[in-house]
């Protein structure tokens, strides 16, 4: 459903001109990609509450309610899952594992209250955020009762953690967009339901790349080439171990293609001197391929469709065409 973790809740509404000029530049395709976004921040909040109400920190009425919060959160989970398989959509699985520890101290009843707290204020401003996404009046219906029960869930969390302060304090509710939830969120997301650890030397330079803000694939070019680029990352990564960041020679020049969402991507890459050649992007996962830029691009390639076109990363290129990567991803 963003490390950032210190500012999990800092993130305010963007300012209302903001929110005009992107008006018209839609982050979803389609609405069956706005439910997706909303079951990965169940999917998190369901598992929260699994971990905490298996852990045997909470007692008395904290126990309670968030075994209904989180039965809720169950039911949110069903709910969308069978509102995309319905749709014809491939529904998001849960992460292998969530790393919640990296939002506060959950050995106590007090700290596990004050993350739930943070979590669901969170699904709260992630859910109205979205909402302008939605085309389809149904979908919209049901994420608004949706949401509706996860700021109840906020207010009760909040009376419980301190029955004297107000637990509904404004009137009007913060938004945030989407990239400002995923890069919030990204951090407590363990590897995918399917995917394979990640080469160390890879993970690093993803984990840079995660700590410089969203991911590219959420924000427009002009935002993205504000940014760090994959190459300053991987830049920053050697810089950091003391290798050298000096650009190795060219040792092949090679065509091929990638899976993206929407069919096979050309792109042309550039193997440095001395390096192996280029294996099948399926088998990326399990290899190690040699000096860390090498396998910095080897990453960059494997997950091009996420990245997408922006901020130095993969270009989405015609096909047949001699179009080469970016200067920043050689």
């Amino acid at each position: 459903m963003t490390n950032a973790c210190g500012r999990f809740l800092g993130a305010v509404a963007q300012p209302a001109q903001a929110g005009q000029a992107r008006a018209a530049v839609p982050i979803f395709p389609t609405d069956l990609d706005v439910l997706n976004y909303a079951l990965t921040l169940e999917h998190l909040e369901n598992a929260f509450y699994q971990q905490v109400l298996a852990s045997g920190k909470l007692q008395g009425n904290a126990a309670a309610y968030l075994t209904i919060i989180g039965q809720h959160e169950q039911a949110h989970v069903a709910a969308l899952t069978a509102a995309i398989t319905g749709a014809g959509g491939l529904p998001v699985k849960p992460r292998q594992a969530y790393t919640f520890d990296k939002l506060g101290d959950l050995s106590t009843q007090a700290g596990i209250l004050a993350v739930a707290a943070q979590l669901e204020a969170t699904g709260v401003a992630a859910y109205d955020g979205a909402a302008r996404e939605i085309v389809n009046k149904t979908v919209l219906g049901a994420a608004g009762s949706i949401v509706a029960v996860e700021a109840r869930h906020v207010a009760a969390i909040r009376a419980l953690l301190d029955p004297n302060a107000n637990p509904v304090p404004k009137a009007f509710e913060d938004l945030l967009r989407p990239a400002d939830v995923v890069g919030m969120v990204a951090p407590l997301l363990g590897p995918g339901a399917d995917q394979r650890p990640l080469d160390a030397d890879a993970q690093e330079v993803v984990d840079q790349i995660a700590a410089s803000g969203p991911p590219f694939y959420l924000l427009t070019p002009q935002e993205a080439r504000k940014g760090p680029s994959v190459r300053d990352a991987a830049l920053a990564v050697a810089k950091q171990r003391g290798l050298s960041t000096d650009p190795a020679p060219v040792g092949t020049v090679a065509n091929t293609t990638i899976p993206g969402p929407g069919g096979a991507l050309p792109v042309r890459v550039y193997t440095p001197a001395g390096s192996r050649a280029i294996p099948d992007h399926r088998l990326l996962p399990r290899r190690r391929l040699g000096p860390l830029q090498h396998r910095c691009l080897r990453r960059l390639l494997s997950r091009a469709d996420e990245w997408g076109a922006s901020g130095g990363g993969i270009r989405r290129l015609p096909s047949g065409t001699g179009a080469s990567l970016p200067s920043g991803a050689r």
